[in-house]
């Protein structure tokens, strides 16, 4: 699957490319890439060099877009400037924005060359959560060997390691919030997902007021997942289900220990589960095979 998204032709800039050779090859259309590709990501308008390439292009017959994943904001001044289309948030590597131009400018797949610095976006795992930010400590994604990454479909906790780190409000200390923004800024970070409970969801919402704030354009996405079930505006977290599955099977096997001799004898089982009771609920579940609890008490009512 991967070797899909593999480069047929390798160069050490746009300018190295053999334009002449692909216009004999039957390519109409150059879709390119933006940040690494005809500009470095901190640079916001095109040089010289780029618009007498991009005026030649014209000339010899091209027909050029930028396509980027970059918001609008950021690619406005070179298609402006360069006089040119463009595509923002093009989401590659999907194929919808590709086939949507396709069929607009009427071009075949064979008319296309697609060019850039990488046709997958880049994407990082953050060592340790929101503390792998602040420490700029980061895993490439896109270098891990695809066959393990899919064995994370089916393995249990974080394979990038957890964290209990709470932001500060930014009234009180807002040094946490601008090392963020440095380091988003310096790695071009414009989607930033984090997943966890209640901490993790608090912070995604500092996170995105503060960039929103200072006018950093970044889509922050809060992913519930808690065993504790407990987050606003979710039906069920994943996280709970494996957990409550694992209560139910332990208490099966505690109310089977138990009964092993005939002394008689009051178990009491604690359950985790922050200030909401659906893990210990599911403790109800070993009830189906008749080896439930007898009595269960929920954290919501004061006894």
């Amino acid at each position: 699957m991967i070797e899909k998204f593999m480069p047929d032709i390798y160069q050490k800039s746009i300018y190295y490319i053999n334009y002449d050779k692909l216009y004999k090859k039957g390519i109409r259309l150059l879709l390119f890439d933006l940040d690494n590709t005809i500009t470095p990501s901190h640079i916001n308008k095109p040089t010289k060099r780029l618009k007498k390439l991009f005026d030649e292009l014209k000339d010899k017959g091209f027909k050029i877009i930028i396509m980027s994943n970059s918001t609008k904001h950021r690619i406005e001044p070179f298609k402006n400037e360069l006089m040119v289309d463009a595509c923002a948030f093009s989401l590659k590597p999907r194929k919808d924005k590709y086939v949507y131009i396709m069929d607009k400018f009427k071009y075949k797949h064979t008319e296309i060359a697609s060019i850039g610095d990488q046709l997958i976006t880049d994407i990082y795992g953050a060592e340790h959560g929101i503390r792998g930010v602040l420490e700029e400590k980061f895993f490439d994604m896109r270098k891990e060997d695809v066959q393990e990454l899919l064995y994370l479909k089916n393995t249990p906790s974080s394979a990038l390691g957890s964290v209990r780190y709470k932001l500060k409000p930014l009234n009180v200390d807002d040094s946490d919030y601008q090392r963020i923004l440095e380091v988003f800024k310096k790695w071009n970070i414009r989607y930033f997902f984090y997943n966890g409970g209640n901490d993790s969801m608090d912070t995604c919402n500092k996170i995105s007021k503060f960039l929103q704030g200072n006018g950093y354009e970044c889509n922050v996405v809060g992913v519930p997942k808690t065993i504790d079930n407990d987050l606003f505006g979710t039906d069920h977290c994943p996280g709970y289900a494996s957990a409550a599955k694992y209560v139910a099977t332990s208490l099966m096997e505690l109310y089977l220990d138990t009964h092993v001799y005939d002394t008689g004898m009051v178990t009491i089982i604690e359950v985790m589960g922050r200030n909401a009771g659906w893990l210990t609920a599911a403790s109800s579940l070993a009830s189906l095979k008749g080896y439930g609890p007898h009595l269960i008490y929920l954290p919501e009512e004061v006894f």
